[in-house]
């Protein structure tokens, strides 16, 4: 028996001892307190009405203060059931109960599916490692890939201009599209050493000033990103990965003055 089925059955069997010791209860509350004598099934249909919120049955009123009581206790036992216990109980056994099951035969070929396109292999069929010299084409442009930045590739087209094409952008490669990924030598910066340096320096500054961790500023990486790409404006600094609109408005001019200072 699964567990939401083992839990419903206790459910029901502690509802139908709480609506019996609520009917005895209220019984014996209306014989003695009230001096109106009710029976056991008039009892129970009150108890039932009360606890379900739908109303009091015959009675609606009640003199002693012990009875008013009584009947608000019961009135909120009725929608903690109806607003926190249901849901835990019974939602689940519907759940389970109507959730449409795949057939049998078709399971196994799902799982196959799956885990062939979560592997390696077949992330690598969508995707192009970009290597210098590899043809592709970006943005109406088609050229061989003749610089590799950390967060891009340049394509030169017939013209020579140039296109900066950002490690993820979709790419077309003999008549196949996929993501454009950095490949192995993109690892290699381009980017000068001293520029890091000072970028690095400007970095542990401005946290400190901030009074936060370096890394929330920007990471290594950004900055390493930032020193090979050199961007001469608040427009080429946008474009640089880990440069968002805040950061941009925060350290844009900073970082520009930076590399304007460095060789």
């Amino acid at each position: 028996m699964r567990r939401s089925h083992k839990r419903l059955l206790t459910f029901v069997g502690a509802l139908t001892l709480l609506l019996i010791a609520i009917a005895v209860f209220y019984m014996v509350g209306m014989s003695y307190l009230e001096n109106k004598p009710r029976g056991f099934w008039d009892a129970l249909e009150w108890a039932g009405e009360t606890l379900s919120t739908t109303g009091y049955g015959a009675d609606a009123s009640w003199r002693h203060p012990l009875m008013v009581i009584y009947v608000v206790l019961v009135q909120f036992i009725g929608v903690f059931l109806v607003f926190l216990v249901f849901p835990v109980y019974l939602i689940p056994f519907l759940e389970e109960r109507f959730e449409p099951a795949p057939p049998e035969a078709t399971r196994p070929a799902r799982a196959v599916a799956s885990a062939t396109t979560t592997s390696a292999p077949g992330r690598a069929r969508n995707t192009f490692a970009a290597e210098l010299g590899m043809e592709v084409a970006f943005a109406g442009s088609s050229g061989p890939i003749v610089e590799l930045r950390t967060e891009a590739a340049v394509l030169e087209d017939a013209n020579g201009a140039r296109v900066v094409i950002p490690y993820g952008e979709r790419v077309e490669r003999d008549g196949r599209r996929a993501q454009l990924t950095r490949g192995a030598s993109a690892d290699i910066t381009h980017a000068s050493p001293e520029l890091v340096t000072a970028l690095k320096t400007w970095r542990k500054q401005r946290a400190s000033s901030d009074g936060v961790p370096a890394y929330i500023v920007l990471s290594d990486a950004h900055l390493e990103g930032i020193a090979d790409r050199r961007p001469e404006s608040l427009a080429d600094l946008a474009r640089c990965t880990g440069i968002g609109p805040t950061k941009l408005e925060r350290y844009g001019d900073e970082i520009i003055a930076v590399i304007a200072d460095s060789p």
